[in-house]
């Protein structure tokens, strides 16, 4: 195979930094200082197509690692790694804080996609740190540098709103790029240089010589034993129970739960479960995830507690973050998951809106303001779209938006202590 690239950055040399080959042979990704690759236009990262006989260039392309960052990074690309089943490919990058340019930023994109103009489809950014290398297991992202956030678009060497601290590796959602949980923590350097994930662990490469607290110089491995798996996605399927929070059957304000079973086209009749012993009239809107019933209400906090359908457990704060979101929590009127990683949420004047939000047990409420990896994005006047505190209580599963405290190791990485 031959691969002709040309046009270095500028304050680049020209050449390829980094290559990976999904696990079926088909595609290969490239990052490097070019600006053509076998003539066509590429822009630091190109797509080749291997199922062809020579390899060709594939009709991917994106344009969101054209412009340049600070100066002195004329190529900020650091590396790549394709997910083991080939959907998707996470690239990440120094550059300094550029929001809303790619630097010094993580971000997915999908490999079984064609285009010429193509969008990340979720954006992780450090505030002006430099990440130099990603692993990915399928269940997490794992990312390295010497960053000391993450979801931290807006701030400048600083903790932006909405922020969440990740000290020198963090594993992210594949979902939606939020930090889980797991934050071992690791002595900064000039950072983390490779992550492997393999069948016995994380292994971490890097210049300094303390990982998760303890004295690993170099190198230092997470083993998979003695961990716990990130939680699956479930908002609930139908046919099943929708249930309102707070609400009589006209849809006023009420001290009561309320259930009526729905098939997807049809309805049964509506029936009233009583308070749970809960004063539901404070309620601001309610979306059920993964077994949990998440509640903004009227002291402007999201709660979030157990439900069964017919009773509810203690509830317990979720922590914002500091994110526009807890500003808007008092005054909204509805809550609504697509169970692909987004919560709508519609405030009193009767507009909805939409922003990518934690997907499984993940460490922070995905729309607060400055947005943690994408903004959000404004869906118009749809009031219909964002039902008044309703919930789907369908199928019981785990929570999703979620404090740090909350979610578990993940798959790939899970041992708290490296070795």
């Amino acid at each position: 195979m031959r691969v002709s690239i040309t046009g270095a950055r500028r304050n680049a040399l020209l050449g390829v930094r980094k290559i990976d080959i999904s696990a079926d042979g088909s595609r290969l990704v490239l990052l490097g200082s070019f600006g053509k690759v076998n003539g066509a236009v590429r822009h630091q990262l190109a797509v080749l197509d291997l199922t062809r006989s020579p390899a060709q260039v594939a009709r991917w392309a994106t344009g969101r690692y054209e412009p340049y960052c600070i100066d002195i990074f004329g190529s900020y690309v650091r590396d790549v790694d394709i997910s083991p089943d080939g959907r998707y490919f996470v690239v990440v990058s120094v550059g300094g804080a550029e929001y809303p340019k790619l630097c010094d930023a993580a971000a997915r994109f999908e490999l079984r996609v064609r285009g010429l103009q193509l969008q990340p489809t979720w954006v992780d950014y450090t505030g002006g740190d430099a990440l130099l290398s990603v692993g990915v297991t399928g269940e997490a992202v794992y990312v390295g540098g010497h960053q000391r956030w993450f979801n931290n678009p807006y701030g400048v060497e600083a903790a932006g709103a909405g922020t969440v601290a990740r000290k020198g590796i963090a594993a992210l959602d594949p979902l939606n790029g939020l930090p889980l949980s797991w934050n071992p923590g690791h002595d900064r350097g000039v950072g983390v240089r490779d992550l492997v994930g393999t069948a016995e662990g994380l292994y971490v490469g890097s210049d300094t010589n303390y990982t998760g607290g303890e004295y690993h110089p170099r190198l230092a491995l997470f083993p998979l034993l003695g961990g716990a798996a990130v939680p699956p996605v479930n908002a609930g399927a139908l046919p099943g129970d929708v249930h309102l929070v707070g609400a009589t059957g006209n849809g006023a304000p009420g001290t009561d739960v309320r259930a009526r079973y729905f098939t997807g086209t049809s309805t049964g009749s509506g029936r009233t479960l009583g308070r749970m012993g809960v004063d539901w009239r404070y309620a601001r809107g309610a979306v059920m995830i993964n077994g949990q019933l998440y509640t903004g209400w009227s002291d402007g906090k999201l709660y979030a507690r157990s439900f069964s359908g017919s009773s509810v457990g203690p509830r317990r704060a979720v922590n914002l973050y500091r994110g526009r979101f807890a500003s808007e929590v008092a005054k909204l009127t509805g809550l609504a998951y697509d169970g692909a990683g987004s919560i709508t949420r519609s405030l009193g004047s009767g507009r909805c809106t939409t922003a990518t939000s934690p997907g499984r047990a993940r460490s922070s409420a995905r729309s607060g303001s400055p947005p943690p990896a994408t903004p959000a994005r404004s869906t118009g006047p749809k009031s219909r779209g964002c039902s008044p505190v309703a919930a789907s209580s369908t199928t019981p599963a785990r929570p999703t938006v979620a404090s740090a405290a909350w979610a578990c190791p993940t798959v790939g990485c899970r041992g708290r202590r490296p070795r």
